[in-house]
């Protein structure tokens, strides 16, 4: 659930903010671009300064990370639980004050500012919170449900891996920006609970039933995962690309000699 996104946005955000030449903080340093320890701290250095964004540069924040809206139908014929799940105001609690940066490689050249390029990365986090508000219609077993109220999921020992590819682009300006053209990852969480509050007004079916959702979570992640994930990567490729379009190539790295 969660997977890449568990990965891209604060690294690259570490990335930009870092080598920027004529944007960075004091307490940071651009690095060459061989040099993945360097890479590595300015990551984590970036993420604690700039998790609640850069308005000057309209760049969200990445804590919470907002996502809006996802629908979800849940169940078949033979599931216990059958629903249309709405999920609104999603936010994921400690994106950006939980991440752990644990290797960061750039495979740009120090010399050629048209070769695209990739950036490889590995994060973990030893716990995400998504919070948001539900709507749902359906039943559970032969009961009929038409619920509205709190949706919570808590996931733990997140990690990702992620590969995001870039494309420099001459733009009118005279100078080159970063494009993202695509960005793919793997992941591994190694827990997941969800619970709904008001499902029903009774407590002890309330709970029985967000039992029976966990422990049948198995039938429903084909649904969710997919439309999460993609929710995640779409977020963090608007506010990368955000952070890359006011940041020149031309000074990304300390020692890049442009041809």
């Amino acid at each position: 659930m969660l997977k890449i996104a568990l990965r891209v946005l604060p690294l690259l955000l570490g990335i930009c903010g870092t080598l920027a030449q004529g944007y960075i903080p004091s307490a940071l340093v651009r690095c060459p671009v061989d040099d993945k320890q360097c890479f590595k701290t300015q990551a984590e250095q970036y993420v604690k300064y700039y998790k609640n964004g850069i308005p000057e540069h309209g760049v969200p924040g990445v804590e919470p990370l907002e996502l809006g809206a996802l629908n979800f139908r849940l169940g078949n014929a033979k599931s216990p639980l059958q629903m249309e799940l709405q999920a609104t105001n999603i936010a994921v609690a400690n994106f950006g004050n939980g991440m752990i940066v644990d290797s960061l490689q750039i495979n740009a050249s120090a010399t050629d500012l048209t070769t695209p390029f990739n950036v490889i990365w590995k994060i973990s986090f030893p716990e995400l919170d998504i919070n948001a508000d539900y709507s749902l219609t359906g039943k559970f077993l032969i009961l009929p449900m038409n619920s509205k109220g709190k949706l919570k999921t808590k996931l733990t020992k997140v990690v990702a891996t992620a590969t995001c590819f870039i494309q420099p682009e001459k733009r009118k300006d005279g100078n080159t920006y970063l494009k993202i053209v695509k960005i793919s990852a793997t992941e591994s969480i190694g827990s997941i609970k969800i619970n709904f509050t008001n499902l029903f007004k009774d407590a002890e079916l309330n709970e029985a039933t967000v039992k029976v959702f966990n422990d049948e979570f198995a039938t429903f992640e084909g649904e969710i995962k997919p439309k999460l994930l993609n929710a995640i990567t779409r977020k963090m490729n608007s506010v990368l690309q955000k952070l890359f379009d006011v940041m020149p190539y031309e000074g990304l790295f300390l020692n890049k000699k442009v041809k």
